[in-house]
């Protein structure tokens, strides 16, 4: 999946780098620029103390220079400083030549140009030609500097400037990570509020968010009122209907039961049928409605408090047979689930357990393999192995299979199981000899 953090941390990283380079390669032109136009001055400047130094010409043609006038440097061989004066066709050059001449194109009257040529050694050097007019002479002067050392100390800047930079960026791309991270916390933040909600710790989510998170907050807290609403509304009716519907039901009965007793038995018999048949499935169909299923306002039930309620009510309906119910729920083991859920649930299986019991009932509940195993069993006299498969088949109702005493108790447990995403599966108890139930949930 996607995280939208990552994508924003890449695209940024790589917009930084993109300036990084460059703003680096843009600062090492302009460097060599500037460094290359300020020789260029000072090459300038040199020839004009050169022309300065320029004495009559010792045959008429060729160019004297005053040594007093003349800087030491051009006298060193390959010093890295050079001047080359072409004047009549006779070539005066600095002894920092010595047997070499540099290479220098025509110009017009007071043309100059600065190009760059390899010199003695190699040297890459910035020249400076211009053509000049002195007197009546038309002279070619040309003074020249060896850029490798600038190059060198412009090199070293660089790695310096990369040095640097690098510390910055990786600086910069911590800060943004960082800011990200905290401008993404109320995101997260919220997605951890989601799943507490998810588990049932939760009944909604903080609504003190950033302003552009607040709609979407604000809409699923709506969101969960509005099922909450219709949740205890759908009960509340289906409540009220249970309640309508007993009455004229009770009378319908009242007329059954006061029919003269000699008129057609067999009409008294299907009416009676007809009626018991309109009360199960009324009360069917009601406690199904009534289940809340997996939400995520539910809360997080342990099992055991809802074990402790159910048994300490059959206990009471069945003191009569003295049954010795086990229950092995650990105070560990929890359920996102509707505690009226819950309660339906296992109220109706202890119940077919304690009805069909002889003299004991025992429940188990164990975490195994991510599932929430819950077993019920009896040492009544079970369900034989032919009904058991049916009861365990998709679709199949219990109440449907005639399967005396599990019928609408165990249709409302799958209802609920299935309503879960959970499994159950019917059988006989090892231990105990009877009917044996086990309901498995997904853990969360």
């Amino acid at each position: 999946m996607e995280s939208i953090q990552r994508h924003l941390n890449l695209r940024l990283g790589l917009a930084l780098l993109l300036v990084y380079v460059l703003f680096g390669l843009a600062a090492s032109y302009s460097f060599r620029l500037l460094t290359e136009h300020y020789i260029g001055t000072r090459l300038e400047h040199d020839a004009q103390g050169l022309l300065v130094a320029l004495g009559p010409p010792v045959d008429g043609q060729t160019p004297r220079l005053r040594p007093a006038r003349v800087s030491p440097i051009y006298d060193r061989t390959f010093s890295g400083h050079y001047f080359q004066i072409e004047s009549g066709g006779q070539v005066l050059r600095s002894r920092s030549l010595w047997d070499q001449a540099l290479s220098l194109p025509a110009l017009e009257a007071g043309q100059a140009v600065l190009l760059r040529q390899r010199g003695p050694g190699n040297q890459l050097l910035l020249v400076r030609v211009r053509h000049y007019i002195k007197g009546e002479r038309d002279l070619l002067l040309a003074v020249a500097e060896d850029l490798t050392p600038i190059h060198d100390n412009v090199r070293r800047l660089q790695l310096i400037y990369a040095l640097l930079g690098l510390a910055v960026l990786i600086g910069l791309l911590a800060y943004q990570r960082r800011a990200l991270r905290l401008g993404f916390a109320p995101v997260s933040r919220t997605c951890r509020e989601l799943e507490r909600l998810q588990q049932g710790e939760l009944a909604r989510l903080d609504e003190r968010v950033p302003r552009e998170l607040y709609p979407l907050v604000q809409q699923i807290n709506r969101l969960l009122e509005v099922l909450q609403g219709r949740l205890t509304r759908s009960r509340n009716a289906l409540g009220n209907l249970a309640h309508a519907l007993k009455t004229p039901l009770a009378r319908l009965q009242q007329e059954l039961d006061h029919l003269p007793a000699g008129e057609d038995p067999q009409l008294r018999e299907r009416l009676q049928q007809q009626l018991d048949q309109i009360r199960a499935l009324m009360e069917r169909e009601l406690r199904r409605a009534r289940l809340a299923g997996r939400s995520a306002s539910a809360a997080r039930l342990a099992l055991r408090p809802v074990f402790d309620g159910l048994l300490g009510v059959v206990r009471q309906v069945y003191a009569d047979k003295g049954l010795r119910i086990e229950c092995e729920v650990a105070d560990s083991l929890t359920l996102q689930a509707d505690a009226q859920d819950l309660m339906e649930l296992f109220g109706n299986l202890l119940d077919n357990a304690c009805k069909w019991a002889r003299g004991r009932v025992r429940v188990r509940a164990a975490r195994q393999e991510g599932w929430l195993r819950v077993r019920i069993e009896d040492d009544g006299p079970g369900v034989d192995a032919g009904h058991r498969a049916n009861l365990s088949e998709r679709g199949v109702r219990a109440d449907e299979q005639g399967v005396a005493g599990h019928g609408l108790g165990l249709a409302i447990a799958a209802d609920v199981v299935e309503l879960y995403g959970g499994r159950m599966a019917f059988g006989q108890s090892a231990e105990l000899g009877g009917f044996s139930v086990e309901v498995e949930f997904p853990q969360a």
